[in-house]
């Protein structure tokens, strides 16, 4: 799929717009993704819920297998792994990347990583 249909496709998922995910850039097996956290993507001690960390997260490794595929071909996540290493707050912003380390037959293996901009 070439960048920009894929950029445009991002933004029409409901998913994306409901929590301001942002398409920044995209490489043959590469994507990146923000997100500018907001009082919307906090839990009760006011820090990034853990789910909106998984979402972007699945969301990069999705859309850097995506640069790889046809448009016939189709995927879903099978598996996600993730830990959580230090907490983002309201205002920060979050880059996500995701990497396809192998593409196999039927299974694919990405790599990502969520960094606060600020660091």
């Amino acid at each position: 799929m070439d960048t920009e249909g894929q950029r445009e496709r991002f933004r029409e998922q409901g998913y994306a717009r409901l929590l301001g995910l942002e398409f920044d850039h995209a490489e043959s097996g590469f994507v990146r993704l923000r997100l500018l956290v907001s009082e919307i993507h906090l839990q009760s001690v006011q820090t990034v819920h853990g789910g909106i960390l998984a979402t972007l997260g699945d969301a990069c490794s999705a859309q850097a297998l995506l640069t790889l595929l046809e448009p016939e071909e189709s995927f879903a996540s099978i598996e996600l792994k993730i830990n959580y290493l230090s907490p983002a707050r309201a205002g920060d912003t979050l880059v996500g990347e995701g990497r396809i380390i192998r593409r196999g037959g039927r299974i694919a293996l990405g790599d990502l990583e969520i960094k606060n901009a600020a660091t």
